[in-house]
């Protein structure tokens, strides 16, 4: 039975799963300014679960079997336009949708159990409302309303390979962008209301896509960050498709980056990750100097929270869950507009 432990700055949940803790996602509702955070683990504990991020306290586990014994590969979260809570699941059968309030699970939309769909995240539109966003294995983006799971357009096309990594975020200015990576380390942008392709596709190697992250500085810069499965974190100017500074490499170059997260923390732009022997390092987004280790950890997630800080969430391989506030000191509070998605 998951057991929670106050720590200084956060909370602990030993036993939030019996083996490690994949896909993980926390979200901060627009209207109420909640945070809520959802895991799941593999196998047969791919079940779904809610915690309450300031007690560690459970608050319900879903009850279907939709995808027991099935690879979680990501998760998102995301409150409707309807003002109802959605949290959506990407697996090697589709996707799959709950109620975030009660774990009842969703009927699907169009195209969503079509064909795996291993990358899921989410996005705010303009004008209100949000979407969630499927990256598939047939190559193709898929963008979906949140409360309806109404098919938004048509499948965006492009992708050489089968697509393993998406994010989505509303702009300062208004737009909604969305990033999508494919297991050939392509990775292309899209304008997420006409599904137009913004630009040329970059291209981040040979290696696949595992995860991405969108950051908008108060100076209106625009950080796109990628991690692949060959130990590197790459870094572009989004708004410009240059590559922002030095690939960035894990120093044990066998391990696999598996999570990413771009966040601001005291002032300072950030890339913190999650790798496959289990460490969350992190990185200064800009210059790309090695900051800190966060301890151990294979998933990541962060939000900012109705207080200005960053509240980290991270999945361990022994099956708990630690969620941190670190100080937040910057005048742009896009993390909480920014798509949760993550593993």
């Amino acid at each position: 039975m998951a057991r929670a432990v106050a720590e200084e700055a956060g909370v602990r949940i030993i036993g939030a799963h019996r083996g490690p803790v994949w896909p993980i996602v926390i979200n901060r509702a627009e209207a109420t300014g909640e945070i809520t955070l959802f895991s799941s683990g593999q196998g047969e504990s791919a079940y779904l679960h809610r915690w309450d991020p300031v007690s560690g306290d459970l608050i319900w586990r879903s009850t279907d079997d939709s995808v027991a014994n099935w690879w979680v590969s990501s998760l998102a979260a995301v409150q409707g336009s309807d003002g109802r809570l959605i949290v959506a699941a990407g697996t090697e059968i589709g996707m799959f949708r709950w109620c975030g309030e009660t774990g009842r699970l969703l009927p699907p939309g169009i195209g969503m159990t079509e064909c795996p769909v291993y990358a899921v995240a989410s996005s705010l539109l303009p004008g209100g409302g949000a979407m969630l966003i499927g990256g598939s294995d047939n190559g193709s983006v898929y963008r979906w309303d949140a409360a309806s799971a109404r098919q938004l357009g048509r499948p965006l096309p492009g992708h050489e390979g089968g697509v393993r990594a998406v994010t989505g975020t509303l702009l300062s200015d208004g737009t909604s962008v969305i990033a999508s990576g494919d297991e050939t380390g392509q990775v292309r942008l899209w304008d997420a209301v006409t599904g137009e392709q913004i630009g040329a596709p970059w291209s981040a190697g040979e290696e696949i896509i595992n995860d991405l992250s969108f950051l908008e500085l108060a100076d209106g810069q625009l950080l796109l960050a990628a991690c692949d499965s060959g130990a590197a974190v790459h870094r572009w100017d989004a708004r410009t498709g240059e590559r922002r500074g030095e690939i960035l490499r894990l120093a044990d170059d066998l391990a696999s980056v598996t999570a990413l997260k771009c966040a601001v923390i005291n002032g300072e732009a950030r890339v913190i990750i999650g790798d496959d022997n289990g460490h969350v390092r992190q990185w200064n987004a800009l210059t790309g100097a090695v900051l800190p280790a966060l301890g151990d950890g294979t998933a990541v997630d962060a939000v900012v929270d109705e207080h200005g800080s960053v509240v980290l969430a991270v999945g361990a391989q022994d099956g708990g869950i630690r969620i941190t506030r670190l100080p937040y000191r910057n005048l742009t509070d896009n993390l909480s507009r920014t798509g949760s998605g993550h593993r």
